[in-house]
């Protein structure tokens, strides 16, 4: 696929999941009330490319999201991977990307969404689990107001993971990963405050009792650096078990 068939897509993608995969369409802007009622979500599921796509639409827009993605040179790192690629595919050629923008995220995202070649299958489902554990951790993060230097020291994944039969799918897996925790961190941060505080509801609803005591049992200002990040470690895993496919 030559670049600008892959940009095409990347920008049909977008339009197409405008109305389905953007977390604040989804959530009433009305304080919650009683836990048991915060029922929104039910039985809502999203596509966790379609979420990312949305989600960097997003991130376009929202300084914190643009700081992240920013420092930790995003689109720099996704744009030497994606022309490698191309290179080993095609021989020859260049990606064309605006290293300054946001969007070229989509792109990248798009030429990787569907690998082609031998254990295509297994290929997609490393990239989707990147894909699903930083989109997860990213709304989380965002719908918390955490600062992108906080999101940026817990949360990026700096070194590749390991995947023995697929060294090829070592770095796209690294910038899938981050690509859609931004995107998360976009779609989180698009919430309004009362949005926020419904969704944390919500959440805070699906923990177990005893999660719930050894959480909210002590001050927060009691809660420390590890309790924390292992805080949204939880309810990153409960929006992706129950939300994301």
């Amino acid at each position: 696929m030559i670049i600008e068939d892959v940009e095409q897509e990347a920008d049909r993608q977008q339009h197409a999941a405008n109305f389905s995969a953007q977390l604040k369409d989804h959530i009433l802007n009305i304080p919650p009330v009683a836990t048991a009622d915060v029922v929104d979500l039910v039985d809502k599921s999203f596509d966790v490319f379609d979420m990312t796509m949305n989600g960097i639409q997003m991130a376009a827009a929202i300084p914190d999201a643009l700081t992240l993605t920013q420092s930790m040179r995003l689109v720099a790192e996704v744009t030497q991977d994606a022309q490698a690629a191309r290179t080993a595919i095609n021989g020859t050629g260049r990606f064309t990307f605006a290293i300054e923008a946001i969007e070229p995220l989509a792109t990248y995202v798009c030429f990787w969404i569907d690998p082609a070649g031998p254990w295509a299958e297994d290929k997609a489902r490393i990239l989707k689990d990147n894909a699903a554990r930083g989109m997860s951790a990213g709304v989380m993060l965002g719908a918390n107001d955490a600062g992108p230097s906080y999101v940026a020291s817990h949360f990026w994944q700096h070194a590749k993971g390991a995947y023995p039969a697929y060294r090829e799918m070592e770095t796209a897996a690294k910038n899938m990963h981050n690509t859609a925790l931004v995107a998360g961190y976009g779609q989180g941060k698009s919430l309004t405050k009362t949005q926020k505080a419904r969704f944390l509801a919500y959440l805070h609803g699906k923990m177990s009792e005893g999660d719930r005591s050894y959480y909210f049992g002590v001050n927060l200002n009691e809660w420390g650096a590890t309790m924390t990040r292992y805080y949204y470690i939880l309810c990153a895993a409960l929006f992706r078990s129950h939300h994301l496919e």
